[in-house]
């Protein structure tokens, strides 16, 4: 809202010499709409997604009678610490053609390992007599996630809500560096 001019010589709290002039010509000069609509929906698909995948996941690393599951959950816990490079996620994106689709900012990250060891911690905290009640009353694994575990999730659910939401509403680097088609262009790489 500031002057260019009175911006350059220093920050202040309230603006200096007050103008809309950035906000017409975002208006203006860029397809701000279209770009709004692929920032929201990607933002909103992603995260239900992410919810489901993670939530799926991280309780299914908590069932005790799961073989390899100490296996499987260090192994997501280490794709966390590393991670192959820009080049070879541009390859597999290209391998599995993502790029330049809009699926690209859907399917990768539906599973997040950190999201998976919030969710996996909180399930743990639950009592476990609440699961097995249900299925002594002849839940299955699923039944048992969907009516008794889930419903208890709902706070680190919010939480991971929250933290995808943001990190989607904000990513601008996958559609910088695998997307060429200005029609899946994100809001803040327009702006």
């Amino acid at each position: 809202l500031s002057d260019t001019s009175k911006a350059l010589s220093g920050i202040y709290l309230l603006p200096k010499g007050f103008t809309t002039y950035a906000y017409q010509w975002i208006f203006k000069n860029s397809d701000f709409g279209h770009a709004f609509l692929i920032s929201g929906s990607r933002t909103v698909i992603h995260t239900v997604l992410c919810l489901v995948g993670s939530s799926l996941f991280a309780y299914l690393v908590t069932q005790r009678d799961m073989i390899g599951r100490k296996f499987v959950y260090r192994f997501v816990v280490i794709t966390m610490y590393l991670g192959a490079g820009l080049v070879p996620y541009y390859i597999t994106m290209r391998t599995y053609h993502l790029n330049n689709s809009f699926f690209l900012y859907i399917i990768p990250g539906i599973i997040n390992a950190y999201y998976v060891i919030l969710i996996k911690t909180y399930i743990e905290s639950l009592p476990a007599s609440l699961e097995e009640a249900a299925m002594l009353d002849g839940a299955s694994h699923m039944r048992s996630f969907l009516s008794v575990i889930l419903p208890l999730c709902k706070p680190i659910l919010a939480t991971v809500a929250v933290f995808c939401a943001v990190g989607q509403w904000n990513a601008w680097q996958d559609n910088f560096f695998y997307v060429s088609s200005g029609d899946l262009r994100v809001l803040q790489l327009e702006l």
